[in-house]
């Protein structure tokens, strides 16, 4: 996750800041019982005009559809990049798909691996400008079954 959150926070101190975000916002319950509240998770931060009315939905066994508003406003391009996040919670594993697509095209088909299929799986939408210098604050898609 380490190199995830250096990506995704655009920075060397990327896992300090995702931790330090979780124990802010994710982190639910008493102790002993401690949960973590993944829609309440931030993968990353910034100024790009983050996505909205997002959805998910299962396109096959290994592939998901991912939609969001393509409205433009004054800190984001129709030209802004698309990425997604994945976390297979089951094995523990989380994969990023940079660059997917625009805001503009409104949607995006990902394939993920195969050996996923039958498991939730929790998505993650954030833009990065066209020059790829800055991004959004990530979105919580949802929870898909595969």
């Amino acid at each position: 996750m380490r190199n995830l959150f250096k990506i995704t926070f655009r920075s060397n101190n990327g896992m300090q800041q995702a931790v330090s975000a979780a124990l802010k916002n994710a982190v639910v319950g008493e102790s002993p019982d401690w949960t973590i509240d993944y829609s309440a998770l931030q993968l990353s931060v910034g100024s790009v005009d983050a996505a909205m009315q997002l959805v998910v939905s299962k396109n096959t066994a290994s592939n998901v559809q991912l939609s969001w508003d393509k409205t433009v406003a004054a800190n984001s391009s129709e030209k802004d990049w698309v990425n997604c996040v994945f976390f297979n919670n089951e094995h523990k594993m989380a994969i990023i798909k940079q660059n997917t697509a625009v805001r503009s095209d409104g949607t995006v088909a990902v394939d993920l691996p195969e050996v996923w299929a039958g498991v939730e799986i929790h998505c993650w939408i954030y833009f990065t400008n066209p020059t790829d210098t800055l991004n959004s604050t990530s979105k919580f898609v949802g929870l898909v079954q595969l």
